[in-house]
């Protein structure tokens, strides 16, 4: 009488082993999956982290757009030599503008001020903000467009002497996300009547 050995055949083992295999694929396609999901999450929060930083400078800086100064004796001599506040149209909707601004520094007690431009423009997808006739410093990487349009007073009207702008709005279009809308109203319209135009939008 012959005795049959417990274990399994050779179907049975061919058809664990397969399922097994599928099992580990499955299992190494969820793990890379998550971990490019992971990746992912990483670079959008830095890349949110960057451009919340760019648009913080950009709304500081908008907001001195126009102070003369806080003295009667500022506010009746400084004069700026040009518009308070400036958009160059790219040269297509796809282009990137260029905004620059003008503000009189008075905060480091020497009685004086001196008159600041400074300017953001668009290079080599790097958004760079230039202090006078410094080197433009790198905000942010990887933008793709950066637009600025003027808030009139009068909403769905032209600008014009009787409707100006009360602030301004800029659109900082990035590679990897949506784009970021930044609003700045305007706070220190001290220059208007005394200096010439507080705004001025050039054409491309």
């Amino acid at each position: 009488m012959k005795h049959r050995h417990a274990g399994f055949s050779l179907v049975e083992l061919l058809t664990a082993g397969a399922m097994l295999l599928t099992l580990l694929g499955a299992l190494s396609t969820l793990f890379v999956s998550s971990g490019k999901a992971y990746r992912k999450n990483i670079e959008v929060s830095s890349s949110l982290e960057r451009s919340e930083a760019a648009a913080q400078m950009l709304t500081y800086d908008l907001g001195l757009a126009g102070y003369r100064g806080t003295g009667f004796s500022q506010f009746e001599t400084n004069s700026f030599s040009g518009a308070t506040v400036t958009i160059i149209p790219g040269s297509s909707i796809s282009e990137s503008d260029q905004v620059s601004l003008r503000y009189f520094e008075d905060r480091y007690g020497n009685g004086g001020s001196q008159e600041m431009l400074v300017t953001f423009t668009v290079n080599n997808q790097q958004l760079l903000r230039q202090l006078n006739q410094e080197i433009a410093a790198t905000l942010i990487e990887g933008v793709h467009k950066f637009k600025a349009y003027f808030i009139p007073k009068i909403a769905n009207t032209g600008l014009s002497s009787d409707n100006p702008p009360i602030g301004i709005q800029l659109e900082l279009w990035l590679n990897d996300q949506a784009k970021q809308t930044i609003t700045v109203p305007f706070v220190n319209q001290q220059s208007q009547g005394i200096s010439g135009p507080i705004w001025q939008a050039q054409g491309p």
